[in-house]
């Protein structure tokens, strides 16, 4: 195996380790905070959805409408799950600062989070250890042929 091999295994090793480890950590944990601080449950409908980007990089854009406080809240999120126009939505709310909010459905679960996460961290994980282990043959081979 050359040398960039290693390199490159290594580079996107600790790459997928790292983003794998911000997923669980900081995106997981915002997540799961927001899902225990949103306490109080509304219904709301979904009145318009739109798309942008195409493939994984799909954006939904939806807009929801629901009563709070004796008023009608519309809100625009923008999120990677999708949802039908005219969709009923539990949207859970903050009862100390109404203007948290998070749609059931509509936003990912902390745990699907932490899941995708910890799979992209080990495969970094994966990674670094192959090419450690190849690396390590590499050398062993080198030292027989040189003695």
């Amino acid at each position: 195996m050359r040398k960039s091999d290693f390199v490159t295994m290594i580079i996107f090793g600790i790459i997928f380790f790292a983003g794998g480890m911000v997923a669980v950590f900081y995106f997981g944990t915002r997540q799961s905070a927001l899902e225990k601080r949103c306490t109080e449950m509304t219904k709301g409908i979904v009145i318009d959805i739109y798309s942008t980007g195409s493939g994984d990089d799909i954006v939904y854009h939806t807009t929801v409408e629901y009563e709070m406080d004796g008023q009608t809240v519309t809100k625009k999120l923008d999120n990677s799950l999708s949802a039908s126009k005219g969709e009923t939505v539990q949207v859970w709310y903050d009862p100390d600062d109404h203007s948290v909010i998070y749609i059931k459905g509509l936003n990912n679960s902390s745990f699907s989070i932490r899941l995708v996460g910890s799979l992209i961290a080990l495969s970094g994980l994966g990674l670094l250890t192959s090419a450690i282990i190849q690396w390590r043959r590499a050398k062993g081979r080198h030292f027989r042929e040189n003695t």
